[in-house]
């Protein structure tokens, strides 16, 4: 069972219910603060990070980056500009651990890392 924490800056309740809608039973979602959040990811104690800001990579981001490190981060969305389905593909197969985005493009991003999270 994967362990995803929701972090970011804004509509995690939002991100956190979507991500349960998609995961059911396959994931254990969790909502933190940006800091808690990664700290988990750095420890062991969760698997993935999700965040979503204005940016998609600034407040969703900052804190994972700083904690894990860019090599493990990855903005798949910004304002006007969404990643396709198989650059995020890319990214996860790569290693990355956390996904920055904006919020408004949760529903865009957010199924396709989580199918490809939960193979």
């Amino acid at each position: 069972m994967k362990r995803i924490v929701i972090g970011g800056q804004i509509d995690k309740e939002r991100l956190a219910e979507t991500v349960r809608k998609i995961c059911g039973e396959r994931a254990v979602i969790t909502v933190k603060t940006d800091i808690e959040a990664a700290m988990d990811v750095k420890t062991n104690a969760a698997d993935y990070y999700l965040g979503a800001c204005n940016t998609g990579g600034g407040g969703a981001l900052a804190m994972a980056i700083a904690l894990l490190g860019a090599n493990n981060c990855a903005t798949v969305s910004m304002p006007g500009n969404i990643k396709s389905n198989d650059e995020i593909a890319t990214e996860i197969a790569a290693g990355k651990k956390a996904f920055g985005f904006t919020a408004q493009h949760i529903d865009a991003v957010v199924p396709v890392i989580l199918a490809e999270i939960l193979k």
